[in-house]
């Protein structure tokens, strides 16, 4: 049977601010109905700059109805999964930006804006960081709030921030729900980033930047692609001065006081407008007046009819919340935490049966805790048939890409000076011990060896592959946290890796370019290199190779490290074991027996295919003075072989680091 034939229709409008449960209803009566922004000719027109121009479209078949994302905004969620595309049945209900959609039956479907006055409700929440329900954090967590803010309060390590975990999805949820209105927050992978939102303990942003170029980039990931730069700009000012960080725009983060960057922690969360915005100890390192016009600004915001929710340890402007829930437990801490007080701060201390701030602490970390539910499997993911779910994130992996592209380019230019030196006078030190160290260059026959001539290309090929790897080592272990943070809001982690490993390769490709450049000036040429490229062009690619090569390592060194110690350790392990397997230090062509696995294990080692490459160049077999190694043959192939395995080394770094990392850095980050 064929498509129905599309009939236009009126646009129907929503707007940002329709009351909850004041849902309308479109008839589907076309093929494809689009679902977009307001203004912007959609056929349903929903508000929200988080939302594209044409941000998805439901399409109708003969084998029933489907709704499918088009890449553009902050995703389609169904299921609190994202999606690329769907089946719908009678019922099915998918989240657009801050609109929930519902498929009525197979002509009508309903929607209705989710952002304003939402009840957020927890019933039996048991979860922890274990697979066994015996290692459970929390259980029987059970409260109902109105929209507002609500202050989370408990001894240290009594769950509070497993709360917010099994929200995000970062936790084991082995029983229980959790609901803002009419959304199940716990039911998929992970919330709607649109809609939840959160507000880390620590200071997760990049230093060198601006407050504004912050915000500009995270605007850039998390609104709609095709939002305009004025629209951005405007709400980044908005954002700002509900903030109180309008005069400090300018600023770098790193100028910034405590407070101050905690705002812009705060401000991040903002961009999208979300429903529920729950924040993390926001207070830590406060002063007594800077933790109540925190506490302040939280309230006016939830007034604003968001769900603010604040764990906290700070208890002198408790008050200032409309509610609170105490988590209790025992003193061993073998049992799991639940909730021993849930209601308006003014009640607590008489709640508890305490007459001081002590007390209550003393109550909560005293109070019998629940026992532990009997061994039940972890709640699986409900599955779908016929949906394709967007792995990675909600966000276009693409679109992600090239947003971090842009902000790395931007820290770079940023740190020019180090970065200058890093490319155009650290790489000068290996052609200027080639030249103290061998006085004929690169020359040499069989006639007339150059005795120096292996020194010159270890030296140049085991710095160029040193510089290369400590551009990437540091950048994925020293943002951990901001990957993480942004991975919360459906930006896929390969895009940030690829994004850190495709800047440093630019600039490893410079230091190659110095390094060549100077071997030309300062040393002579080979006496008979290899064509057809010139012998230059030709030591340039074999040492752009090496160096790409490096940075993609280093970038898995540094997504499998948990710190820096870790990720320098790593290096100088993988550096050393470099310079041994080099073929230079150790005849690796002349072994026998079982020492022959070490020649194997060499071929791993880029800087040995780079010797390899750079001696078929120069003819370090005939020229040189080392014993003959079959890789140093000096011949055309031989040469792009070495270029061809270093690609492949690049690859299958680079893979493995997508491929790992967000297993790696989520367990780096699990509490």
């Amino acid at each position: 049977m064929s498509a129905p034939t599309p009939i236009r229709s009126p646009a129907v409008p929503v707007g940002p601010n329709i009351a909850r449960g004041s849902g309308r209803s479109i008839a589907l009566t076309q093929a494809r109905t689009s679902i977009g922004r307001t203004g912007h000719g959609a056929d349903i027109q929903i508000g929200g700059d988080d939302v594209a121009a044409v941000h998805a479209r439901v399409i109708r078949t003969s084998t029933g109805t489907a709704v499918r994302d088009l890449s553009q905004g902050s995703g389609t969620f169904l299921d609190g999964r994202p999606i690329i595309q769907a089946a719908l049945e009678v019922g099915d209900q998918f989240i657009i930006g801050h609109t929930r959609f519902r498929l009525v039956d197979a002509n009508h479907l309903e929607f209705a804006d989710l952002t304003l006055g939402e009840v957020l409700a927890v019933d039996s929440l048991t979860a922890g960081y274990d697979r066994s329900v015996a290692q459970a954090k929390i259980a029987d967590v059970s409260f109902t709030v109105e929209s507002g803010l609500l202050a989370v309060i408990g001894p240290s390590g009594a769950g509070k921030s497993t709360l917010c975990n099994a929200i995000l999805g970062e936790a084991t949820v082995f029983a229980g729900s959790a609901t803002l209105g009419e959304i199940d927050l716990i039911g998929g992978a992970c919330p709607d980033p649109v809609l939840v939102s959160f507000v880390p303990q620590g200071i997760e942003l990049f230093e060198e930047l601006t407050v504004y170029d912050t915000m500009w980039f995270a605007a850039r990931l998390r609104l709609a692609r095709d939002v305009t730069h004025d629209e951005i700009g405007s709400r980044i000012d908005g954002i700002l001065e509900k903030v109180h960080l309008t005069a400090q725009h300018k600023s770098r983060v790193s100028t910034l006081s405590g407070g101050q960057k905690r705002r812009v922690n705060i401000a991040l969360e903002l961009i999208t407008t979300p429903a529920l915005l729950m924040l993390d100890e926001p207070s830590s390192g406060l002063d007594d007046g800077l933790d109540r016009s925190l506490m302040n600004d939280l309230a006016e915001l939830a007034q604003s009819g968001c769900m603010v929710v604040v764990v906290t340890h700070a208890t002198p402007h408790l008050g200032i919340a409309d509610s609170v829930a105490a988590f209790t437990c025992d003193e061993s801490g073998k049992q799991p935490s639940t909730i021993g007080f849930v209601g308006r701060p003014a009640d607590l201390s008489a709640g508890l049966g305490a007459s001081s701030t002590a007390d209550v602490f003393d109550r909560l970390r005293s109070e019998k805790a629940p026992a532990l539910l009997p061994e039940q499997p972890v709640r699986p993911n409900p599955t779908r048939p016929r949906t394709q779910f967007r792995r990675g994130g909600s966000v276009s992996g693409g679109h992600a890409f090239r947003v971090f592209f842009s902000r790395e380019v931007a820290r770079i230019r940023l740190q020019w000076n180090k970065i200058a030196a890093m490319v155009f006078a650290v790489p000068l030190t290996g052609p200027l011990i080639a030249y103290l160290a061998s006085p004929r260059g690169l020359e040499g026959s069989k006639l007339a060896p150059n005795p120096d001539l292996a020194i010159v290309l270890a030296v140049n090929c085991i710095l160029a592959a040193f510089f290369a790897m400590s551009l990437s080592v540091p950048t994925v272990v020293a943002d951990h946290r901001v990957i993480w943070r942004e991975r919360r809001w459906g930006l896929p982690i390969s895009s940030a890796i690829l994004a850190r490993a495709g800047t440093r390769s630019l600039l490893a490709v410079g230091q190659a370019t110095t390094m060549t450049l100077a071997l030309a000036l300062l040393c002579s040429g080979p006496e008979d290199p290899i064509g057809p490229l010139p012998w230059v062009v030709s030591v340039w690619l074999i040492l752009a190779s090496l160096a790409v090569a490096a940075v993609c390592v280093g970038t898995m060194i540094s997504t499998c490290a948990k710190s820096m110690d870790t990720a320098v350790r790593g290096m100088s392990a993988v550096l050393a074991l470099c310079v041994v397997f080099s073929g230079v230090v150790v005849p690796l062509g002349q072994l026998s027996g079982g020492a022959v696995v070490l020649s194997w294990v060499s071929y791993l080692s880029p800087v040995r295919w780079a010797i390899a490459g750079f001696g078929s160049v120069v003819g370090i077999e005939e020229a040189g003075t080392l014993r003959a190694d079959m890789m140093w043959s000096h011949d055309v192939s031989h040469f792009y072989i070495a270029i061809g395995v270093l690609v492949a080394i690049s690859v299958t770094s680079l893979g493995a680091s997508i491929r790992w990392g967000h297993m790696l850095i989520r367990h780096h980050q699990r509490r």
